[in-house]
């Protein structure tokens, strides 16, 4: 897979947010981590697992929105489980969505950048 110089890849869970950053060629990427924003989240009751997990990824979607229209990103590829992707999906603007280039439904959050990276080659 081509990935072009600068692209951001977003690594998604149900409680984390990871950045990676195509800082290599688009034939020859090389991801490097990125600075994670620190993203203001107000705190759930313990029992509200899920309500928490909506919350975080309309927090993040809405990042993503402003980064977007800003133009600090032009190129997004998403990375979550399947269950957290699907809510990131569900707050995704227009936006967003132009400028992504792929949705992959792992878990890879913990992953090295080099795994991550194979995985992108792979599809």
């Amino acid at each position: 897979m081509l990935l072009p110089h600068g692209t951001l890849v977003a690594l998604i869970d149900s409680h984390e947010l990871r950045l990676l950053r195509n800082a290599g060629t688009e034939a020859v990427p090389v991801l490097v981590p990125a600075p994670t924003p620190t993203l203001a989240e107000p705190r759930h009751a313990s029992g509200e697992q899920r309500l928490a997990e909506a919350t975080h990824a309309a927090v993040i979607a809405e990042w993503l929105h402003h980064q977007a229209i800003t133009r600090q990103i032009d190129h997004l590829i998403l990375i979550a489980p399947p269950r957290v992707l699907g809510e990131v999906r569900r707050h995704l603007s227009g936006a967003v969505e132009k400028i992504t280039a792929r949705e992959l439904a792992k878990d890879l959050i913990g992953r090295h950048e080099t795994e991550v990276l194979a995985v992108l080659r792979g599809i």
